[in-house]
């Protein structure tokens, strides 16, 4: 799985968290993820890809196509 999100060093010696498939920095709520600590900008990537990894489940991303949540275990 492709992780989209990551984060990186800028110039003033803070991190930003950017989505790799845009190249732009990612957002939360409305909030851009830029001047961050490499702390909080790990939590906030890490926290993004979980996301975007749920969420590419639930539309049949993985799974060779078969949706999630139409998924039932054979008895």
């Amino acid at each position: 799985m492709p992780r989209r999100y990551d984060i990186q060093k800028d110039p003033d010696e803070l991190w930003t968290v950017y989505d790799k498939f845009t190249g732009w920095p990612a957002e939360l709520d409305g909030l851009v993820l830029t001047g961050l600590s490499v702390r909080v900008a790990k939590k906030f990537g890490g926290m993004l890809n979980l996301r975007d990894h749920i969420d590419r489940m639930a539309k049949g991303e993985y799974l060779g196509g078969r949706r999630l949540l139409n998924w039932s275990p054979r008895l």
